[in-house]
């Protein structure tokens, strides 16, 4: 298999490193990095000593700042490559685990999706979910989740088309939501019986969602949306950078 790129360098670096650092020790006093003369023995009861060699003082120093910094460099490319191969090893061995990077969009988006077609795919999560909520104390006095309530939010959030408002021109779009990964990730915690306080605000928030747009026929996602906030502000309290595991046990 071919290395990386990032590890050639750092390799590279790395004998660049050890060059700068032989030099130094074969051109400085080995007490003071400065120059001088140097001893060597050859036979611990005969030591001969080289004559002092003329040599800037500042060369040993601005080497040892060099050799430094190629060091530096090289250990951090090889924590990239690890860093990368670490990533590359989650898809390998199986797991489906979300990407480390929020902050891309592709990778994120990609994820979701797949995490969206795994939850429609099977429907088990339903009862899986209503179960692990069922002690769940609930604002409106209740406890926990029914199946009917569970499988409405799920075709809700993944199937169902909306009224939603383009940002740009202001037209009504009809379309499903796009998939998000903090809610593909909450759903994994909720079925897997391993809920974050977070993941109940996400189902009330949608549940109210859905009670105003079955009172208001023919308004937009967005209106739906903010009446829901003024109760379930899940938005607020989206727990980040919990990377879930799609095929995890539940």
């Amino acid at each position: 298999m071919t290395r990386p790129p990032c590890t050639l360098i750092a390799g590279w670096l790395a004998a660049a490193a050890a060059g700068v650092m032989m030099f130094l020790l074969l051109d400085a006093t080995p007490a003071s990095a400065a120059c001088g003369t140097i001893t060597y023995e050859a036979d611990p009861s005969h030591p001969f000593e080289l004559p002092e060699l003329g040599c800037d003082p500042a060369i040993p120093a601005v080497g040892t700042g060099i050799a430094s910094t190629l060091a530096l460099v090289a250990t951090t490319l090889h924590a990239l490559r690890l860093y990368r191969a670490g990533a590359a090893e989650e898809w390998l061995t199986g797991a489906r685990r979300r990407p480390r990077d929020i902050l891309d969009d592709l990778a994120q988006t990609k994820w979701a999706k797949e995490a969206y077609d795994s939850f429609l795919a099977d429907s088990r999560d339903i009862t899986a979910i209503s179960a692990n909520t069922r002690d769940v104390l609930r604002m409106n006095g209740s406890s926990g989740f029914t199946e009917k309530e569970i499988s409405d939010v799920k075709r809700h959030l993944m199937e169902t088309a909306h009224r939603i408002e383009d940002r740009e021109t202001g037209e009504i779009v009809l379309r499903s939501f796009d998939a998000d990964p903090e809610i593909a990730d909450a759903w994994i915690r909720l079925r897997s019986g391993r809920p974050l306080p977070e993941d109940f605000i996400l189902l009330e928030h949608e549940l109210a969602e859905l009670n105003y747009l079955r009172e208001h026929p023919g308004c937009t996602y967005q209106e739906a949306h903010a009446a829901a906030n003024a109760t379930y502000h899940w938005e607020s309290q989206v727990p980040l950078n919990i990377r879930e595991d799609m095929e995890s046990d539940w």
